[in-house]
């Protein structure tokens, strides 16, 4: 592990959306761009963006993330964006 994450401090119920009121729009690149970048910036896309197939979406600015953006992937996920 690594980076900054997210943790709950009480038990969340199935179901419950979790960020509430988060209305906040993505912004598709696709990987081939992002591979393109800069290593600090394309850090920012590996690091926060969302990945479905050859595409990542990010917030229209990364200067101002929510905390959302913070919700580490797992391979058994009990989180879901929605």
């Amino acid at each position: 592990m690594h980076g900054v994450g997210v943790v709950a401090i009480r038990d969340i119920p199935a179901g419950t959306i979790v960020f509430r009121g988060e209305s906040e729009r993505v912004t598709w690149v696709s990987r081939a761009a992002v591979r393109r970048l800069p290593a600090a910036i394309r850090s920012l896309y590996e690091d926060f963006g969302m990945v479905s197939g050859e595409r990542i979406a990010v917030p229209p600015s990364l200067n101002m993330l929510s905390v959302g953006w913070y919700v580490n992937h797992s391979d058994r996920p009990n989180l879901e964006a929605g």
